[in-house]
């Protein structure tokens, strides 16, 4: 269920505000993986998204009230809210799937002394995180919305607008996980990745 705000909003620019971003970054606290400085990363991401990004949902496409979906309206709980109350949600969960809750595959199970299974990190987890990019998942969900809105409408007791956000987001780290698995050279990557984004590895 993605979380809205109330009067409607017509810009990305309205949500950047201190409060927003503490609120926001308060909904990781109770998630295993969270730590101070993943925080601070998601709010440089948020702040930096709203500046850079916020022409991809200028539209009336995202600004609209969005129409009523559904049989109840309790289970379409956004009813009456607009797409861009989804947006900085959408870029919350996605990053959390690259930072908090990567995939398991990217791990590698070893075990203690004491017999304790533990997981390592593996080459490929940093790989993946560091493919995750801001700008071009707001793109990708905003292009993604335009095309497939309405795929959902002959279900009735979904939440419509949350489902296929969900969706999209699937797709989006879908992708990055196929590109992660095909590199052959994983220490050329590593290597552009230290040269290119300052990684220290």
């Amino acid at each position: 269920m993605y979380s809205v705000d109330r009067p409607l909003k017509k810009s990305l620019s309205e949500f950047d505000s201190d409060e927003y971003y503490f609120i926001t970054n308060r909904k990781f606290l109770n998630q295993k993986n969270y730590t101070e400085e993943i925080g601070l990363m998601f709010s440089k991401i948020m702040k930096e998204s709203i500046k850079n990004s916020s022409h991809y949902f200028d539209d009336t496409f995202f600004t609209d009230p969005l129409p009523e979906k559904g049989e109840s309206a309790e289970i379409s709980s956004q009813n009456g809210e607009n797409l861009l109350s989804f947006i900085m949600p959408a870029l919350q969960n996605t990053f959390s799937r690259f930072y908090i809750n990567p995939p398991s595959l990217f791990y590698s199970v070893g075990y203690s002394q004491n017999d304790v299974e533990v997981k390592y990190k593996n080459p490929r987890l940093l790989i993946f995180q560091s493919s995750f990019d801001a700008d071009e998942f707001l793109k990708f969900l905003s292009e993604k919305l335009k095309k497939n809105l309405n795929i959902l409408d002959n279900f009735s007791y979904i939440d419509h607008y949350s489902k296929i956000i969900d969706i999209i987001i699937d797709d989006y780290v879908s992708g990055k996980v196929k590109f992660v698995q095909d590199i052959k050279d994983l220490k050329s990557e590593l290597r552009y990745l230290k040269i290119k984004k300052g990684l220290q590895i």
